[in-house]
């Protein structure tokens, strides 16, 4: 996803409990988190996304953020961690 991300400067709208990636978003300003369920999220969120496209900066600070979280190195590390199969054969994975 850093390949996208980093290289695209996007921002990510999405609703909350999207695994760790909407905390992370709210958290570290990588983006909006809406909720259909609250009146106004919608559009807050939009703004959220206006205001952190006006910010100097926004573009280097969305790459950081896509690297340190959702990197190819990040992915395979969670694969090591989860997955039972031996470490040689991940490193085949095309991610």
């Amino acid at each position: 996803m850093a390949d996208f991300f980093g290289s695209e400067f996007c921002y990510i709208v999405l609703m909350p409990g999207v695994g760790d990636d909407s905390a992370i978003i709210e958290a570290e300003g990588g983006g909006a988190v809406f909720d259909l369920d609250q009146l106004g999220s919608v559009p807050a969120a939009l703004s959220r996304l206006s205001a952190l496209l006006g910010a100097s900066g926004h573009r280097a600070r969305i790459h950081e953020l896509a690297v340190r979280h959702w990197s190819l190195h990040q992915a395979r590390e969670a694969y090591r961690t989860l997955s039972p199969v031996p470490l040689s054969s991940l490193e085949d994975i095309a991610i």
